[in-house]
């Protein structure tokens, strides 16, 4: 059975866009919430936990734990607002995006294994009621592998 889009967007209440790439890609979260909102969807949106290095020089993603001022929902998902930081002293660009929009945001671990973070997914929709969920790159990044010819000027 092939399902359309559109029916499931006539189905759903509520959905979760979520910025795959990187911590700048919640930004391209935006468009779809705003859609969504037109379209008659309570949403959500949020990130990976993952800084570019001019923000915050310690490589990779982030946990849950290495950040404060957070509700914790899932072992990976986690709800933030415009007070969120690292416990290193970075600040994550969810916090920028929840206090402009006056709402919060959600943060995903990507540091646990693939299924220990798709359970906590799963987990932390069940708990917030969310019907649908989306994944949007802003760029090629959430293809990379950092073997690129160009990874090291990135």
């Amino acid at each position: 059975m092939i399902r359309s889009l559109f029916g499931e967007l006539e189905r759903a209440k509520k959905a979760l866009i979520i910025g795959i790439g990187g911590a700048g890609d919640i930004l391209g979260t935006i468009p779809a919430m705003i859609f969504l909102k037109k379209m008659g969807l309570e949403t959500i949106i949020g990130s990976i936990i993952w800084e570019r290095i001019i923000v915050d020089p310690k490589p990779g993603p982030r946990s849950i734990e290495e950040l404060e001022n957070v509700e914790i929902i899932s072992s990976s998902v986690c709800l933030a607002d415009k007070n969120v930081k690292m416990k290193h002293g970075p600040v994550p660009q969810a916090a920028y995006v929840s206090k402009i929009l006056s709402q919060k945001v959600a943060l995903i671990d990507m540091t646990k294994n693939p299924l220990e973070t798709a359970k906590g997914i799963k987990e932390a929709m069940e708990k917030m009621n969310i019907d649908l969920l989306f994944g949007i790159d802003d760029g090629g990044d959430v293809l990379a592998t950092g073997q690129e010819k160009t990874s090291a000027h990135l």
